[in-house]
């Protein structure tokens, strides 16, 4: 049996456009009131048009399907650009007055087109490769037979059981304190005179040398608030759940169902998201038609959306099943220094441990990245001034858009281009942010044990 040649993959542009027609009717009339005379300046029709446009850039491979069923792999580039504007402004009416003349002008549709043109784009700021290398990078760090990672697991396993154990000393000790403040109030009976303490308990207390030893429990209240305490062990709980209960149970659930169930396909897939948004307001210069001054506002707002994925052949291994073989070895060292985790919060320096330990375990079958960038400026009047002598009959209204949408696909060999800086969908999560508050409470508390002020049982 002969294969079917095919001819040689050719690259490919296609474009398509459309037209948006901003049609409208200009009528300007002069009067003489005095005896009625009119002078048409202007009553014409008048039409405005503007290009959308589609293009397309690809790389045809004749026999795609056919490669496909043989179990092969299709992976090349490609780009689409389109551009396009929606109008949607009205048009505006006003009157002349001085003396025996009247004016009036009418515009019956797209005031805003005829005096700006088409809506400007604002540039963008958001720092597309930085977000390229950040979803190339977590893509490759997950391809993994298996979210066990056994080094890793054992060089926290003390971080974790003091984790777990913090907070329950430290609610013991907050109920310490609570018990503290109530016994205060119930057993010590303070008798005072002009600001001076006379008894305690039924004992003169006057005399400042002597200690009192009388009868009943005395029980000084705590100076402090009871909001230091609380603070601390609510911020312990919160570390303990996100960095000691949760992993140790991600763990746990690997050894009982991932790990059992892995290798179950040939060929595993890794994907990684990442979207950045920006918003640029710009208000244009008044400018003047028809006895108005009209300034307009533009709102540009510029959405990236960058996805990656990695595909792996799978294989057996139960070193890296665990996460036990020795490239877990730098993983399990960054995961040893204090704090990296915070760090991770900022720059994805776990990520790329990950990622390199895949490019030294994995077979890298096929990887790509494609990013889409959609900017769409949408300009509404904001302010009408008549011109001396004139008055608005009807102001211009409306937004007319303008949008603009790139996307590429870029392949590529999963190698990672470098430490990025996570994005803010993934450096603000809710848990980052109760790790990192939880993180400042326990500091601020453990400086106030060092400067030696406390005086609550909580310490």
């Amino acid at each position: 049996m002969t294969l079917k040649v095919h001819k040689a993959a050719y690259p490919r542009e296609r474009k398509r456009s459309s037209i948006t027609s901003v049609a409208g009717i200009l009528f300007d009339r002069l009067t003489d009131t005095s005896t009625g005379a009119q002078t048409i300046i202007s009553n014409s029709s008048e039409l405005r048009e503007f290009q959308n446009w589609e293009v397309m850039s690809d790389i045809v491979t004749p026999g795609f399907a056919a490669i496909q069923a043989r179990g092969g792999f299709v992976n090349t580039p490609m780009s689409r650009s389109t551009v396009l504007y929606e109008q949607g402004g009205s048009g505006s009416e006003a009157l002349f007055v001085d003396g025996i003349w009247k004016e009036e002008y009418r515009h019956s549709n797209g005031t805003l087109f005829m005096l700006f043109g088409v809506p400007t784009i604002s540039p963008m700021t958001i720092n597309l490769q930085n977000l390229i290398s950040y979803t190339k990078t977590n893509a490759l760090s997950k391809a993994r037979s298996s979210s066990m990672m056994g080094l890793v697991t054992l060089a926290e396993m003390r971080k974790t059981i003091n984790m777990l154990k913090h907070p329950l000393d430290s609610m013991s000790s907050l109920l310490q304190y609570i018990e503290q403040n109530q016994l205060g109030k119930q057993n010590m009976r303070v008798a005072k005179k002009n600001g001076e303490i006379l008894s305690i308990n039924g004992r003169d207390a006057r005399y400042r040398g002597k200690k009192y030893r009388g009868p009943g429990k005395v029980v000084r209240s705590p100076k402090h608030n009871i909001t230091v305490p609380t603070g601390e062990a609510i911020s312990g709980s919160v570390l303990a759940n996100n960095l000691g209960l949760r992993p140790m149970l991600m763990d746990i659930d690997a050894i009982l169902h991932a790990i059992p169930n892995a290798h179950q396909e040939d060929r595993l897939t890794f994907r990684s998201k990442a979207t950045e948004e920006q918003t640029t307001v710009v208000t244009s210069s008044p400018l003047n038609v028809g006895g108005m001054y009209t300034t307009a506002k533009t709102t540009t707002s510029h959405q990236v959306v960058v996805r990656s994925n990695v595909m792996i052949k799978d294989k057996f291994s139960v070193s890296e099943d665990f996460g036990v073989s020795l490239a877990d070895l730098p993983e399990a060292a960054w995961e040893l220094i204090p704090y990296s985790f915070v760090l991770d919060y900022v720059v994805n320096v776990g990520d790329y441990l990950g990622a390199l330990r895949a490019l030294a375990t994995q077979e890298i079958l096929t990887a790509s990245t494609v990013y889409e960038i959609t900017s769409i400026a949408t300009r509404e009047p904001i302010s009408t001034v008549p011109a001396a002598h004139w008055s608005v009959v009807s102001a211009p209204t409306g937004k007319d858009i303008m949008t603009q949408i790139t996307k590429v696909r870029v392949p590529g060999t999963g190698i990672p281009d470098g430490l990025a800086v996570l994005p803010q969908s993934a450096m603000l999560t809710p848990s980052h942010i109760q790790n990192s508050l939880s993180l400042i409470v326990q500091q601020l508390t453990r400086i106030q044990k060092r400067s030696g002020r406390s005086t609550t049982p909580f310490y």
